[in-house]
């Protein structure tokens, strides 16, 4: 099926290629969702993709002027193109005159006279409203007969409160595709998401999609899709060590590569610094890596490597090391999971990092969409071979009582856990490789501590555990109990 680009950020990527040529496709929603904001974004997209005239309708509902005022905010607005190729004409004073029964006819000649590529109509609810059923579906049929004859390519638009509601009313029988609107009110902000409800003759991305409105326009989040993809899950003989001393023997020569890794442990066990060092190893050994950020910013990431010897900025500079620095609080999982997929693949990125796992379930307010996110980031980044190492924060500070919350651990490869135990006045720490999928590995617990030079994994010496004495591990003792 031929398909017209809407160049909009995210919504060709919906529609798997975007609008299928020559259909008519009305676009819902309550009032302030954004719907002439897309209708406009697309009008002006496609004009400059096919050089060919675009005609705007408005009827009686806002007027032409406030929507010209409006839609000039944006950086889509071409000034240029405004009454040359996107030509705005206003048919709510002939419907007042000549009565709403001759709108198919009004149309007819504007069409004929300008011959468009694509006719918006907006509002088509607001003609709709003015008639019983009857007379409605008469004027939809007339209207439907005129657009299939000129096999033009048709945008309608509507006020309608909820999905259901659109796909009840008349109009919605000559769509060959509805596209809904809609926004929830959060405690601090609110949020608008996108929803394909029907698109004849051709596949499409379901579910909900992150939407917002920015001085560009509308920028879509499309939603990761948890289905299964077909790949070979094969036993990686790669492995990428993550520069810690003592932990590397543990793991029998490092993380094994394109598999996904939970470190967990409770606050202070050094998490961070782990994920840090293994983003850092990779670096040195030229391969790409990008840290999610959610609780840390750039500044101090850098600062805090700094201090252990790692020049986290210089392999930034040299673009080894990306860092995507988002809030828990105002972000939406569609557009980390967007904004991340485009940095993999813009810089070719071997390992991420996720810091943490923890502070995005804290900012979603839906834990099944958490935990589906989860897993389908996962296989997302599996079936490109990318490693990703998930940083999870322990409820308990002292023991483990759980290594994740909502069950999400069965999702990782490979389990580095972390945690504390108080002796004499004094507070040690501990850790353990729990799991390694189709890997051998250490199953001994072992004690390390923080240096200047990053973290080290300590032995303890088991006649003397009570006062809990350490040594230090080195290349001659690696290993012996």
């Amino acid at each position: 099926m031929d398909k017209i680009k809407t160049g909009v950020s995210g919504l060709d990527q919906i529609l798997y290629g975007g609008f299928p040529k020559n259909s008519t496709i009305l676009i819902s929603g309550a009032p302030g969702t954004g719907k002439t904001i897309l209708t406009q974004n697309i009008l002006f997209n496609i004009n400059k993709q096919k050089e060919s005239k675009i005609l705007y309708l408005t009827t009686v509902s806002e007027p032409q002027i406030k929507i010209l005022k409006n839609q000039q905010q944006f950086s889509y607005f071409d000034s240029n193109a405004f009454m040359d190729s996107v030509i705005f004409h206003d048919i709510g004073s002939k419907i007042i005159s000549e009565g709403i029964g001759e709108i198919p006819e009004i149309i007819d000649k504007l069409i004929e006279q300008h011959r468009p590529v694509l006719i918006a109509i907006d509002s088509i609810k607001a003609i709709i409203d003015l008639l019983s059923e009857q007379e409605a579906r008469k004027l939809i049929y007339e209207l439907n007969v005129k657009l299939t004859f000129w096999e033009i390519n048709t945008l309608l638009i509507g006020e309608y409160i909820d999905g259901d509601e659109v796909q009840r009313r008349p109009e919605a029988s000559i769509a060959d595709g509805i596209i809904h609107l809609y926004g929830t009110e959060e405690r601090k902000h609110q949020k608008r998401y996108l929803r394909v409800l029907k698109m004849r003759g051709t596949d499409f991305l379901t579910g909900e999609h992150c939407m917002k409105i920015s001085g560009d326009g509308i920028l879509l989040y499309p939603r990761l899709n948890p289905v299964v993809k077909k790949q070979t899950y094969e036993i990686n003989s790669t492995y990428q060590p993550t520069g810690i001393s003592g932990l590397d023997e543990m793991l029998h020569g490092g993380i094994p590569s394109g598999t996904t890794t939970i470190i967990s442990g409770s606050t202070g066990t050094g998490k961070t610094l782990l994920g840090l060092s293994w983003i850092c190893r990779g670096a040195e050994a030229n391969e790409t890596g990008l840290i999610i950020a959610l609780e840390e910013s750039p500044e101090l990431l850098i600062k805090s490597a700094e201090s252990f010897g790692w020049d986290l900025l210089k392999y930034m500079n040299y673009g080894l090391i990306k860092i995507l620095h988002i809030s828990s609080i105002e972000m939406d999982l569609d557009e980390l999971v967007y904004n991340t997929q485009m940095m993999v693949e813009e810089n070719k990125i071997k390992r991420v990092l996720i810091n943490s796992i923890s502070s995005i379930e804290v900012g979603v307010a839906d834990k099944i969409k958490y935990t589906d996110w989860l897993w389908a980031a996962a296989d997302f980044f599996k079936s490109q071979g990318i490693s990703l190492m998930l940083v999870n924060e322990s409820p308990n500070l002292f023991g483990v009582s759980q290594i994740t919350k909502h069950t999400v651990s069965y999702i990782a490869d490979n389990i580095i856990m972390l945690f504390l135990k108080r002796s004499n006045y004094q507070i040690y720490k501990f850790i353990n490789v729990l799991k390694m999928r189709g890997h051998s590995h250490s199953d001994s617990i072992r004690s390390f501590t923080v240096t200047n030079k990053g973290p080290v994994v300590l032995k303890r010496i088991p006649e003397n555990e009570n006062n809990a004495s350490f040594i230090e591990i080195d290349n001659n003792n690696i290993g012996v109990e």
